[in-house]
């Protein structure tokens, strides 16, 4: 498993090279600049910014430039956020993104493998059908209308709570919620389809058997096994809370790196903008990497050559 393990790790470089490549043209051939946005200035001195940081060499040369800051761990300075670098801005944006993304998959793993789990020993009854549907209307509802939906009735209707800001156990509610129900419900759905499967298994037919009760039965046998499609789940799942909560973010004012790159997007702050794609891809290689190794501990059989 440390060979397969140092292997992966080896491919996020090559992997990381060509999204920043990517990104990295993208955001130059894009229509503006960081500084489109000033007042008018003199032609000397609009060049004079722009050679402080750069802007006046060939693409190509800024290209390489970067890379070679970036290998060093560099991110560069922020366009729009002056006198800070890029690594400083994402330091204090990063906690609270990864909280808010952290609490709402903990959430969503949860509460889906419980009421997957509920619905597949329900099968066909009236529990299952109740949940079954939740599932189905989450899946077709998209964090950023849910969001607006949530602040409308809890927060401006009822006042239960606050509609924007962070930093307090109720700010993170409606945000929270926002990200994990969508999760929750194909998780949830994810979770049913697998129980049903495990539990007719003939390991799980012969513990049944033997008469051992069912919470041990399906603890101890079913879950295990039918947790397998759940947890290949959960790096989509993680990459889709990253990008969600940059809508979510924007919705509640959370100070977060989803709301720094929406800013920084608008503004054509191209090391701001780099830096969150390096920092999102990254994270969700790594949990990808995480996963992978988790499958050997569930399953037994699953060997890494």
């Amino acid at each position: 498993m440390l060979n397969y393990t140092l292997k992966r790790l080896l491919t996020i470089i090559p992997t990381l090279f060509v999204i920043v490549t990517i990104t990295f043209f993208l955001m130059r051939v894009a229509p503006g600049g960081p500084f489109d946005e000033e007042r008018p200035l003199a032609p000397a001195v609009l060049e004079n910014i722009r050679a402080s940081y750069g802007l006046d060499k060939p693409l190509i040369e800024q290209y390489w430039t970067y890379m070679g800051n970036l290998a060093q761990g560099d991110l560069g300075p922020s366009f729009v956020y002056r006198d800070k670098r890029v690594h400083e801005v994402l330091g204090e944006g990063l906690p609270i993104s990864m909280t808010l993304g952290a609490t709402a998959l903990t959430i969503a793993l949860i509460a889906g493998v419980l009421l997957g789990t509920i619905a597949a020993l329900n099968q066909n009854k009236r529990a299952d059908y109740v949940i079954v549907t939740f599932a189905t209307f989450g899946i077709t509802i998209p964090n950023y209308v849910l969001a607006p939906v949530l602040t409308l009735i809890l927060a401006l209707s009822f006042n239960l709570l606050p509609a924007t800001g962070w930093g307090t156990p109720s700010q993170m509610v409606l945000p929270v919620l926002s990200l994990a129900l969508p999760q929750v419900a194909i998780i949830t759905r994810l979770m049913r389809g697998s129980m049903l499967e495990a539990l007719k298994s003939d390991h799980v037919r012969t513990a049944r058997a033997y008469g051992l009760p069912l919470r041990k039965v399906v603890g101890k046998h079913a879950l295990r096994s039918a947790f397998i499609p759940v947890l290949t789940y959960l790096g989509p799942a993680a990459a889709a809370l990253l990008t969600g909560s940059i809508v979510v973010e924007q919705i509640f004012n959370i100070p977060g790196i989803g709301r720094y790159f929406v800013s920084s997007a608008l503004n054509r702050d191209y090391t701001m903008v780099m830096g969150t794609v390096v920092i999102v891809a990254t994270f969700v290689m790594i949990f990808n990497l995480i996963i992978d190794l988790l499958y050997s501990v569930l399953d037994p059989r699953v060997r890494y050559e």
